[in-house]
């Protein structure tokens, strides 16, 4: 078949599929490569072009069997790949410890971790945030992230921004008294394996979070925060916890309970090292 054949096309333009005897796809990466493979597979499927061969010539390069942070991600990879196993992201709970508790009246410590990729999120809760540190004594929203957050509706009120490093990040989670996770809803951050929420429970602060994805699930294990999806959801949520002290007690600690069951480092470790074993 000559080049103008196969990469002929009908009079409007459309091109048109080559009638190829056998279809390879060979496949050349590293050992982190999955998820950019099965897009390459699904647009092959797509387009109706089914490889009756698959190679691979580096390590990593052929899957034999995938591992979805969640749900949403394991139901997209099943389509593709027979062994799908979903084992959460771990979070380190023996870095991650509760903070000594914490005198009544001492004020109400918003927190908010994470890359200033995502801090558009923190900022679309800005009305909500804008309301507590306004009629809530003592409220402040300390953020911890790789550069400050532009938050104009908050100009003189009490926000605190800290560089984020290693070491900062465990001050920053013990000087909390709630943690946020707002999210969109879409297909993105379905993808999302709850990791701030995670960091916030293992060090016993309770959560504020959207519904979204994971967070969903992770609220399903036990009552360690409260969920929010309009702003006006948003700060009854900061203002219920802001009056109650014990209720945050009470929900930082199953939060403590439930990452340590589920998603502390050796608990993950052991799942995944069982899915090793199944492929010898």
């Amino acid at each position: 078949m000559d080049s103008k054949t196969a990469m002929g096309s009908e009079p409007h333009g459309s091109p048109v599929r080559p009638d190829f005897e056998r279809i390879a796809l060979l496949l050349q990466g590293g050992g982190a490569l999955g998820a950019y493979q099965g897009g390459v597979y699904q647009a092959l499927s797509e387009a109706n072009l089914h490889p009756h061969w698959v190679a691979g010539i580096s390590i990593g390069a052929i899957n034999a069997a995938v591992i979805a942070g969640n749900r949403y991600l394991a139901d997209w990879f099943a389509a593709y790949c027979p062994r799908v196993h979903v084992i959460p992201t771990a979070v380190d709970c023996q870095r991650l410890q509760p903070a000594a508790g914490r005198a009544r009246g001492s004020g109400f410590v918003m927190g908010w971790t994470g890359t200033s990729s995502t801090l558009p999120y923190l900022a679309a809760i800005e009305p909500a945030l804008e309301a507590v540190l306004s009629d809530v004594p003592g409220a402040a929203l300390l953020v911890v992230a790789d550069r400050p957050p532009s938050l104009p509706r908050l100009a003189g009120r009490d926000v605190r921004f800290l560089p984020w490093s290693v070491e900062s990040e465990v001050e920053a989670l013990a000087a909390m008294d709630v943690g946020l996770m707002p999210l969109a809803d879409d297909e993105w951050t379905r993808g999302k394996c709850s990791y701030k929420m995670l960091q916030y429970m293992a060090a016993g602060v309770p959560a504020v979070v959207s519904p979204v994805g994971m967070n969903r699930e992770v609220l399903a294990l036990g009552e360690s925060g409260l969920a929010a999806e309009t702003i006006d959801d948003w700060i009854g949520a900061l203002r219920t916890l802001a009056a109650d002290p014990d209720r945050r007690a009470r929900l930082g600690a199953t939060g403590r309970t439930v990452a340590l069951a589920h998603f502390d480092v050796p608990v993950v470790s052991r799942q995944i090292a069982a899915v090793f074993r199944g492929l010898c």
